[in-house]
């Protein structure tokens, strides 16, 4: 599943500065933008993002009565919004805490650091991918092109005509990888994803940790009939994480 945001705002300027900036950063990530609220629900309906970066005045519709039209999708992405340099505080912070009401989490005012909006966007797709991590998962789930099928249900997975048995974590991090076909997977989700496995709360994230998740790959390498000499299906993304080797 290719990851999605859809990046909704009339400034034409701010529009493609942000969606060149986002995209520079996130390459793993598909961005879709548009400069009307219509334009952005159906975005929204067609694509099923991760993430809506919204601004609050649109022409016609704005941001929230988009808002509040988002509550009744089936899959509700994570929403961040935006309000122009020209607000007062006062103005701020009553769209704020409007917006939040209406089930926006973050807001980022333009003219401030792009660093800060990009920070946002992170925190929300990694908790994206906690939450797909957690909804039910398909019986079977197969990338034929790889020649690799999971039994989720099992802890059983079919690779080049091997059958590997899994733990239960293996499992989930192979479903991870699976469900991100060809994109990079992040060492904090997987963290997040070992943590809700083991039934505990995710504190901060350290070098131990990571040398959990490293262990954990490994032993899939492993069952997977991978060593250092062969061509990786899992391939480890330096200081970020791993991905499935989609070719």
């Amino acid at each position: 599943m290719i990851t999605k945001l859809v990046l909704i705002d009339d400034d034409r300027y701010f529009r493609r500065s942000a969606q060149r900036f986002l995209e520079s950063h996130l390459p793993d990530v598909h961005i879709i933008s548009c400069d009307s609220a219509e334009e952005g629900e159906r975005l929204i309906t067609l694509h099923q993002p991760s993430v809506v970066v919204l601004d609050i005045k649109l022409p016609g519709i704005d941001g929230l009565e988009l808002l509040d039209r988002m509550e009744h999708k089936a899959r509700d992405p994570f929403v961040v919004v935006i309000s122009g340099q020209q607000a007062t505080e006062e103005q701020v912070n009553s769209t704020y805490i409007d917006a939040l009401n209406r089930g926006a989490l973050h807001f980022h005012r333009k003219g401030d650091d792009e660093q800060k909006l990009l920070a946002i966007v992170r925190r929300q797709l990694e908790a994206d991918a906690v939450r797909r991590s957690r909804e039910p998962l398909a019986e079977i789930l197969e990338l034929p092109e790889l020649d690799l099928t999971l039994y989720p249900n099992e802890n059983q997975a079919r690779y080049a005509d091997m059958d590997v048995r899994l733990t239960p974590i293996e499992s989930r991090y192979l479903g991870l990888l699976m469900s991100h076909n060809g994109n990079t997977v992040s060492l904090q989700t997987f963290y997040e994803v070992l943590c809700d496995a083991e039934g505990e709360s995710a504190r901060h994230f350290d070098q131990t940790n990571k040398q959990n998740i490293r262990t954990h790959i490994c032993y899939l390498r492993k069952k997977l009939g991978q060593d250092s000499n062969s061509e990786q299906l899992i391939e480890t993304v330096r200081t970020k994480g791993y991905r499935l080797v989609s070719s």
